[in-house]
């Protein structure tokens, strides 16, 4: 009796031992496969990591493209200055359309429209600036752009001939029709990887405007020289212009001065951003008075 009961005694811790190595183990298996214990726990990694740590908050919505990636910097320099590559897509050239702009003259005097001086090329009618007045820089003949300068493509610019200056005159009550095409230019600042790659640190975008506020202006003249920088003789025949008015080959605008300014919010309805005018598209007016 007393050698059994000593036996009893011995298995008997061992027999709790495993029962409570058995529940502990059912406990274990329970959670791990129990679809409400098992996703908490098991998953334990998943939600602290590709949940909260990943694509949450260190991955798309606030280290990713929110922070910085194209979310919030997009087309500005701050999401392409952390770039790890250097691609011409992220600098794309925007294709423009055109925009009729009428000058008239509504004084009682001739006025005419033309550069201020000789030289090549001339000069635009008119000038257009954003609705801050901020100036819109024009795009240069044979424009390099950030796209050209990080693929390796720029060309040579031909060598072209100068144009002779010229002036359109305007009688009171008459006008000359000009167009805008929308297109201007934008500097850019390249990430090290590009600049590397493009061998500056700056370039240029060609941008299309956008629906918005803009502000034209123009400048003419009251009186035309012609002949030279200080020419005072008598200018050649004022040939018939198809825009309106005629004009006059190596002229140049003499003061006094007169200005234009108007601003104008430019819709699909003057053929920006969309169709719109019921088929007609409207003009911008700009007056001399």
């Amino acid at each position: 009796m007393v050698s059994m009961s000593r036996s009893l005694s011995s298995v008997i811790p061992v027999l709790l031992v495993g029962a409570l190595l058995a529940a502990c183990g059912g406990k274990s298996f329970e959670n791990g496969d129990d679809p409400n214990g098992g996703s908490g726990n098991t998953a334990g990694s998943s939600q602290a990591g590709s949940a909260n740590a990943g694509s949450e908050n260190g991955g798309t919505d606030f280290g990713g493209t929110g922070s910085g990636g194209s979310g919030q910097a997009g087309t500005s320099n701050g999401g392409k200055a952390g770039a790890s590559s250097c691609d011409a897509a992220d600098y794309p050239d925007e294709m423009g359309g055109s925009v009729p702009v009428r000058l008239i003259n509504g004084t009682n005097h001739p006025i005419y429209l033309g550069p201020e001086v000789q030289g090549c090329g001339g000069v635009p009618l008119f000038q257009v600036a954003d609705g801050k007045g901020q100036p819109l820089s024009a795009v240069g003949f044979c424009q390099s752009t950030c796209a050209m300068m990080i693929q390796g493509t720029l060309i040579g610019c031909p060598a072209i001939a100068c144009a002779i200056n010229s002036v359109i005159t305007l009688q009171p009550g008459e006008s000359t029709m000009g167009l805008w095409n929308t297109l201007y230019t934008e500097q850019e600042k390249l990430p090290p990887v590009c600049s590397k790659a493009a061998g500056v640190n700056e370039c240029q975008r060609i941008v299309a405007a956008k629906p918005g506020d803009y502000i034209f202006s123009a400048q003419a003249g009251s009186n035309m020289t012609c002949g030279g920088p200080t020419a005072t003789g008598t200018c050649g025949s004022c040939d018939a212009n198809g825009n309106g008015g005629c004009v006059t080959y190596g002229a140049v605008i003499a003061g006094p001065l007169l200005n234009a300014k108007v601003e104008v919010m430019l819709d699909g309805s003057y053929g920006l951003g969309g169709p719109g005018g019921g088929g007609m598209v409207r003009e911008v007016m700009l007056e001399f008075k």
